[in-house]
């Protein structure tokens, strides 16, 4: 009888109408063979239903992948989906017997149509010898279903690959397959590709091929599997941790729920459960290393490379057969991937894990190692180092390892993989490392945040370096220099690079010395000195071309520029590095970042966030941790800027969590974090949040006894804007005149910028134009040679006045009236007084300006100046209101459904009458709507109103709702 879920019951598929005499053919029938299995919570997958394709009926489908890959789960669903007849045939050892396979496929048939069969057991009994009449047996078997079809009939073989080994298999199958009648099928399910006649069937496109790729779970369908079908929730990232070390193996997972009915909770990863991995590894055992036993020595001893290279394999276990066995290994489907050439292939994660973990019962340490030694210097041979110096260090073979470390390390730096050099040298006994390999070490700790560990072992570097090896104590110094000063300590830093300066070196080495310390006389504003390291640079760079290709004089430079104030000469000075063909990935980063910042400084928003998007993604790649909280601040900073407050204080204090998270806490990023929350704190008007925050980072940005001018004058200027907004005008003044003298000293074009518009702004709340007009003019004038725009569109809520100010007195017109563009629709309110100025310029540049703005509210003022008794005021306003209608690319904002039907009809040059027929309205209703459509988009008449909607259709707008989509989602990096 057919159960519900479409499997039979017993051993018949459909109810029988009369009870017939079952005949039985001589000789054993294991009727188990022909049962499919059960399904029980299983995760549908309609996708590989269909990939097979039945409903086209084609003559074979295979599904060949390794074990454990649900090939029979696969195959029981699509069996009970049919909505035909079908049978099952589970293959074994025992149909090796042609008589016995015969036997049971006339058995199968038997029972799912009713009266096939009869003729091809009649002819069964009479045969003598199967090797020759067995064909003709199917042959008849296959008529005989042809006679009897109704709907469909398919034939599901299972474990193929068992059968197929048997002399006779091809011939039976490719003869079964070949004569089948129209609308039945045969699905095979094996572990590797059935070796069939099939280009036949191919030509006519009756092939249905499915793979491991196919049959291993998709994320989506892992995410299902756990929360629809198990009911338990997971974690996205250990959701994510278990596919990657899956692969989607189904088998694997199936173990993994076995754990959580027993368990009920997930480990942290599951195959780190002892319990998980002992049924993994004894899956695998039974299922590879034991069925094929020939393949065994390759599969462990190969699983000591990833991924496998054959020829390395044969050099270092002295055969020659390594390739040819992979290759079997890969078409048998057990666990092995070919990555193509037929050389290089890789295992299964799950399938290595168990290799390595097998070869260490089965191999003492001292054969293990001697293995590995072999491969290390096979690797080594062939050029490929850090394969070498993996095995080497596996190995416990020191000496080796170090040996190959040494003549890569530079390049590997620069190539910012610190997180692999940290664990090579961190793997190595203290008495292996070299001066050399102490200088990569501390190299790779400085990049990842460790300053303290990476200043102890360069002093022990420094101490065993011998007096006249001068280039190994000159990188020496140049990286003890780069530690003191993340660290705070300018003055040590200068006094380790100084006292080799004068010292005979490469032309190369001595430019990346000088270009350190002009940094470090930079950041401790000595100008005299930071002017003479950039003369000698300079002189050495013209001398050397090749240091023409590194870009660092452009680096060094441009640093300079950002720390004064000098944004343009910054930021093409950034640009000049970043072309340098042969930039480090180190230094690249690091010019990203401040070229990102310069730009967002600039008001060059859009700039700024994409390559501050790409930077973060590098150095999040990178794990160089030390640059991290610097670009994590960087970032916060411009989502604060541009209105994004919850997220770029999250991104912020993600800086300063990663700060701290450095073993040293007194770089420079913390007080800077601190300083803009501050900032941004003033702006969203948290005044006791902002004070606090810049005397925090005040407080902080001592660093062992040096004070970083550029943080203090940053703070000294930021606390006077704090007391400012909360209308303590003396010691406001106080603060920004004691800011404004050290801002002078150090030339800090960007603070004195600062301090003079905070000083406008405090003369304005006490009413002193002349002090007010004096300051603005300053301001204004530093602020437009050095395009410094973004303090003053972030501040543009409390600066609006002092722009009618400067709109007023013709101060920087053009640079104001781009400032008051860029801020948008808020600066309408600065711009209306000036409407009704007394002098008719000034009116005249109001008007022009709200057309440049474009902003619908600023048609019903360009409407009222149209009145103007100016004509050059009215006609500046009439070419401005034209400027401004261009700029709306669709009347959304600013007329009713009915207004934009009406537009539409009146643009045809119908009158009120004929517009009020074809709306079903009355003509005052009309003219009503007429009236609004002007008033709202600045027209004058009906001719006007005509062209406007017809210069609206040449530009394929719509009355339709744009919607707008930000262009970078910010959010996914905060995740």
């Amino acid at each position: 009888m057919v159960s519900q879920n479409g499997f039979m019951s017993g051993l018949s598929h459909t109810p029988q109408k009369k009870k017939k005499k079952k005949v039985v053919p001589s000789g054993p029938v294991v009727t188990g063979k022909l049962r499919p299995p059960r399904l029980r919570q299983v995760l549908p997958r309609p996708r590989l239903l269909e990939m097979a394709g039945l409903k086209s009926r084609p003559k074979l489908v295979t599904i060949c992948a390794g074990a454990g890959y649900g090939k029979t789960t696969m195959m029981a669903q699509l069996a009970e989906s049919l909505p035909y007849r079908w049978m099952w045939y589970q293959l074994d050892d025992l149909d090796h017997d042609p008589a016995i396979f015969i036997r049971h496929l006339i058995t199968g048939v038997q029972l799912s149509l009713e009266g096939a069969g009869e003729r091809s057991l009649e002819r069964l009994e009479g045969v003598t010898d199967l090797k020759q009449e067995g064909e003709y047996v199917l042959q008849v078997l296959t008529d005989e279903i042809g006679e009897h079809l109704r709907d469909g009939f398919s034939i599901f073989f299972d474990d193929f690959h068992v059968f197929e080994e048997a002399p006779f298999a091809k011939g039976y199958i490719d003869c079964l397959v070949k004569h089948l009648p129209p609308g039945a099928s045969v699905i095979l399910a094996s572990r590797r590709k059935p070796k069939l006649n099939l280009m036949p069937l191919r030509s006519k496109r009756s092939i249905r091929d499915i793979g491991r790729q196919d049959l291993q779970l998709s994320r989506s369908e892992l995410k299902q599997l756990v929360e629809s079908t198990w009911n338990y929730a997971i974690p996205e990232g250990s959701m994510k941790q278990i596919y990657d070390h899956t692969e989607g193996w189904v088998t694997g997972l199936v173990l993994l729920e076995n754990y959580l009915k027993s368990n009920r909770e997930l480990p942290e990863l599951f195959t780190k459960s002892k319990k998980i991995r002992r049924h993994v590894y004894e899956y695998l055992a039974e299922e590879v290393l034991n069925r094929y036993s020939y393949l065994r020595q390759v599969l462990l001893k190969c699983s000591l490379i990833d991924p496998i290279d054959a020829a390395i394999c044969d050099e270092s276990m002295g055969t020659d057969d390594s390739a040819k066995l992979l290759a079997q290994a890969a078409s048998l489907n057990l666990f092995v991937t070919d990555l193509g050439s037929g050389r290089f292939y890789r295992f299964h994660p799950l399938f290595r894990e168990f290799l390595l973990a097998r070869i260490g019962e089965e191999l003492s340490n001292e054969e293990l190692n001697r293995l590995r030694l072999r491969f290390g210097k096979a690797f080594e041979g062939a050029g490929e180092t850090k394969k070498a110096v993996e095995q080497y260090l596996a190995g416990g073979f020191f000496q080796q390892a170090g040996t190959c470390i040494e003549p890569i390390w530079k390049q590997m730096i620069s190539d910012g993989q610190y997180a692999t050099l940290n664990r090579w040298t961190g793997q190595l006994p203290p008495d292996y490392l070299s001066s050399t390999l102490m200088i990569c070490r501390g190299e790779a700790l400085m990049a990842q945040g460790k300053f303290e560990q990476a200043l102890k072992i360069l002093q022990t570097a420094k101490s065993v370096i011998e007096p006249e090896v001068i280039e190994d104590r000159c990188r020496c110094a140049i990286s003890m220099s780069e530690c003191l000063s993340a660290t705070g300590r300018n003055t040590e830093a200068i006094t380790e690079l100084e006292t080799l300066s004068a010292a005979k070196i490469d032309q190369a080495l001595l430019f990346q010395m000088i270009s350190r310390m002009a940094v470090l006389y930079m950041r401790a504003f000595n100008e005299e000195k930071f002017n003479a390291c950039i003369r000698e640079a300079q002189a050495i760079f013209e001398k050397n071309p090749k240091l023409k290709k590194t870009g660092q004089l452009s680096m060094m430079m441009s640093v300079a520029c950002l720390h004064h104030g000098h944004f343009t000469a910054a930021r093409d000075l950034m640009i000049e590095t970043l072309n340098a063909p042969d930039l480090n990935a180190r230094n690249r980063n690091l010019v990203n970042n401040n070229l990102a910042y310069c730009l967002m400084l600039m008001g060059k928003y859009n700039q700024a966030f994409e390559i501050m998007t790409n930077c973060l993604k590098m150095v999040n790649k990178q794990r160089e941790l030390r640059w991290l909280s610097g670009v994590l601040e960087s970032y916060g900073c411009f989502l604060l800027a541009i209105g994004k407050k919850s997220h770029g204080k999250a991104f912020i204090n993600r800086a300063i969590n990663a700060e701290n998270d450095l073993e040293t806490k007194t770089s420079s990023c913390m007080p800077e974090a601190k300083c803009h929350l501050g900032t941004y704190s003033r702006r969203w008007g948290d005044m006791d949040a902002a004070i606090r925050f810049h005397s925090e980072s005040l407080a902080i940005s001592s660093l062992s006894g040096e004070r970083e001018k550029y943080l203090e004058v940053a703070n000294i200027v930021n606390l006077g804007a704090d007391y400012l907004r909360n209308n303590f005008i003396d010691k406001s003044y106080e603060k920004l005149s004691n800011g404004l003298r050290k801002a002078r000293k150090d030339k800090l074009n960007y603070f004195i910028m600062q301090i003079h518009f905070h000083r406008a702004w405090a003369a304005y709340l006490k009413g002193d134009e002349e002090e007010q007009t004096m300051n603005l003019r300053r301001a204004l004038k530093i602020a437009r040679e050095n395009q410094q725009n973004h303090f003053l569109i972030q501040e543009g809520k409390i600066s609006l006045p002092l722009f009618t100010l400067a709109l007023a007195n013709d101060i920087e017109t053009e640079y104001a009236s781009l400032i008051l563009e860029q801020i948008g629709a808020a600066s309408l309110t600065a711009i209306e007084p000036l409407l009704t100025h007394d002098e008719a310029a000034v009116r005249a540049n109001a008007a022009a300006l709200i057309g440049r703005i474009g902003e619908p509210n600023g048609i019903a003022l360009l409407r009222r100046i149209l009145r103007d008794i100016d004509p050059q005021v009215r006609n500046t306003a009439k070419s401005a209101l034209g400027s401004l209608r261009g700029k709306l690319q669709a009347p959304d904002e600013l007329l009713t459904g009915r207004e934009r039907q009406v537009l539409a009809i009146l643009a045809t040059g119908a009158s009120n009458g004929q517009i009020a027929k074809q709306l079903f309205i009355s003509d005052q209703t009309v003219k009503t709507h007429v009236n609004k459509i002007f008033r709202k988009l600045g027209l004058t008449n009906r001719w006007e109103a005509a062209l406007y909607f017809q210069s609206m259709e040449r530009k394929n707008t719509t009355f339709e709702e744009e919607k707008i989509q930000p262009k970078f989602d910010y959010k996914e990096l905060l995740n």
